[in-house]
């Protein structure tokens, strides 16, 4: 199922694969230098941490975000596509959200307004951006066709990928201390979260410059489902 998703993806050797390897080689620097810091103070920079504002998890996270909303534009053009916009929109929002840590500040804020933790108030706020964007980029995919929505649909999984590290996690996170969990929980979250977006900029690379043409999801199911039996004998 990893390796057939994978082929819908475009990412199976090629370039985009390249691409995919070699940014996940960055990521596992990070990883190790986040591990590295936070138990034994090696290296001694604390940018090296996951989860720092303004650290070089952020900012490669940013970097990533930038390109996909740079791809999704391009697309859009190249499509005369307003759902692809709208993707483009959606990225934009979150590396916004991200590099001003608007979550966490809007977080506290409804925590304290509705008598719960911060962490809740990070979910009100994100479930009310997800609701609106969400609710664009359902209408936006129902009335669009062809190889558009079928980049739409497996953006939409992706990013379910990104809901639960940046949302899931996040929440669970803020409700456990301990420092060694605080560590693989940043690994998880923040690690998560750029692992996946990874994954997200490799299938717009493949399909703005590699020529890769995500199946309709009814040709995508069909190839998915196991074969039934052949036709009986008369």
């Amino acid at each position: 199922m990893t390796r057939r998703l994978a082929r819908e993806l475009g990412v199976v050797g090629g370039p985009a694969g390249g691409l995919l390897v070699l940014m996940w080689t960055v990521l596992a620097g990070l990883v190790l230098a986040h591990v590295g810091f936070r138990t034994w103070r090696v290296p001694a920079d604390p940018g090296y941490g996951l989860g720092r504002d303004r650290g070089y998890g952020d900012v490669y996270f940013t970097v990533l975000v930038v390109w996909v909303v740079l791809m999704c534009l391009l697309l859009a053009v190249r499509h005369r596509s307003v759902l692809l916009a709208a993707w483009a929109t959606a990225f934009g929002v979150l590396a916004v959200d991200d590099w001003f840590g608007l979550h966490e500040r809007f977080g506290v804020v409804i925590g304290a307004r509705l008598g719960t933790t911060s962490g809740l108030g990070e979910l009100v706020w994100l479930g009310g951006l997800a609701l609106v964007i969400g609710v664009l980029l359902v209408v936006g995919h129902l009335r669009a066709g062809g190889p558009v929505r079928a980049t739409s649909t497996l953006l939409m999984v992706l990013c379910a990928g990104l809901f639960v590290c940046g949302v899931v996690v996040d929440a669970v996170h803020a409700a456990v201390s301990g420092e060694h969990w605080n560590t693989v929980a940043l690994v998880v979250e923040d690690g998560g979260e750029i692992a996946v977006l990874c994954v997200v900029v490799s299938f717009l690379f493949a399909v703005t410059f590699c020529g890769h043409r995500p199946a309709p999801f009814a040709g995508r199911w069909r190839r998915l489902r196991p074969a039934g039996p052949g036709p009986r004998p008369r």
